[in-house]
């Protein structure tokens, strides 16, 4: 499985989110997220169909994207969509 958090350094809410991301993260050691800065990477942004910041998109092992909200999630909204 792959947790992938796109986000912007000028984006307040990214700002907001990025706590409660890391902390639900920290539950599934077994995941290394990662982290896609949409200013860097416009082009992932456009791959992933990302139109808001912060999003998070979520993949099984086959790259199969099965997850993808924008805004802020709540860390147990998080889980939930891991454990599914």
């Amino acid at each position: 499985m792959r947790v992938i958090k796109f986000s912007a350094p000028w984006c307040g809410p990214c700002k907001q989110y990025a706590p409660i991301f890391d902390g639900a993260m920290k539950k599934f050691p077994e995941i290394t997220p990662e982290y896609i800065d949409l200013d860097k990477n416009p082009e992932l942004g456009r791959e992933y169909r990302v139109m808001a910041v912060p999003s998070t998109v979520i993949f099984n092992d086959d790259w199969e994207e099965i997850f993808n909200k924008p805004w802020i999630l709540s860390a147990e909204e998080l889980h939930e969509e891991i454990e599914k």
